[in-house]
């Protein structure tokens, strides 16, 4: 066996034993659904900017009557536990979340709920002086003697806002913060990447030659998925740009970035700009980032 064929196959599973050490192999999207509910004020002109995993939604809030009126708005996670100690997306509250309104920073409520077996268990929770939301270095066995049998219990996040726009008044409102995808390693020729690949509206044939064209023993890649919820814009069609950029821990190169329902598409494969029509309540984004191809191959 010669040394360079003996590197590759010795240095796969210890890069990966090395890389599974410090966090998941791959771990789920925590999307974050937004509602509103307008009282006869209008959402319109949407722009929607995807920066790495920075998300600014901006959008004019328009009311056209003689009266002040009042737009509610909702931000909720779905229920989420807690992986384990080395869960890369340890924090699921959105902690730099934001809304301006006309450059003004908007007040928020904010709400942490804990759930077991259908239960609501916050007060118990917080009766014990026990953080809602389910955290690494609980201990569920102190729990269960102190009567709280709550292992793996899990926890949503929300939060709230209200705008109120003038008669005959128009603003503008942004929202801003870092997305939760999806991500982990796919092996090129494997299923699931091909699904992933067509359920975005990619040819699969074309992206997988292009990976091939780009390292003949290229196996590996890097993936990101993004969701994002839009139902509270009703429809109406969103101006989308995307900005996706390296990874400097692994020296990750994005290649595609990837969704459905983009017309006028412009720029590069991972870098783009369009009109998504908003037929769906969301918009989903798939990445495909070049893993470094040194270390995968066979």
């Amino acid at each position: 066996m010669s040394s360079t064929k003996f590197t590759r196959r010795v240095l796969f599973p210890l890069i990966f034993v090395s890389f599974n050490s410090h966090a998941y192999e791959e771990e789920s999207a925590i999307p974050l659904t937004i509602i509103a509910q307008s009282n006869y004020a209008n959402i319109e002109n949407t722009a929607i900017t995807i920066n790495g995993r920075k998300i600014v939604i901006k959008s004019e809030l328009i009311n056209r009557e003689k009266k002040l009126k009042n737009i509610g708005f909702a931000a909720y996670t779905p229920f989420f536990s807690q992986l384990g100690e080395a869960e890369e997306n340890e924090d699921k509250t959105f902690p730099d979340f934001e809304v301006l309104f006309n450059g003004k920073v908007e007040k928020l409520r904010s709400y942490r709920r804990g759930f077991f077996l259908g239960e609501d268990v916050t007060g118990k929770l917080v009766k014990a002086k026990i953080e809602p939301l389910p955290k690494k270095g609980t201990d569920n066995k102190g729990l269960r003697h102190r009567g709280l049998p709550l292992d793996n219990w899990q926890g949503y996040v929300a939060y709230s806002w209200i705008t109120p726009l003038a008669p005959q008044s128009k603003g503008t409102a942004e929202i801003r913060y870092t997305a939760i995808p999806q991500f982990g390693l796919d092996d090129i020729s494997s299923e699931r990447f091909s699904d992933n690949i067509a359920k975005h509206c990619g040819n699969v044939d074309d992206i997988k030659a292009y990976l091939k064209n780009v390292s003949r023993s290229f196996r590996y890649i890097y993936f990101e998925r993004y969701e994002i919820p839009i139902n509270f814009l009703n429809s109406r069609d969103v101006q989308i740009q995307v900005n996706q950029h390296a990874k400097k821990a692994a020296e990750q190169e994005p290649l595609f970035a990837l969704t459905c329902g983009v017309t006028n598409r412009s720029g590069t494969p991972a870098n783009f700009s369009g009109t998504f029509r908003t037929q769906e309540n969301m918009i989903s984004l798939f990445v495909i980032f070049k893993f470094p191809g040194s270390i995968f191959e066979e």
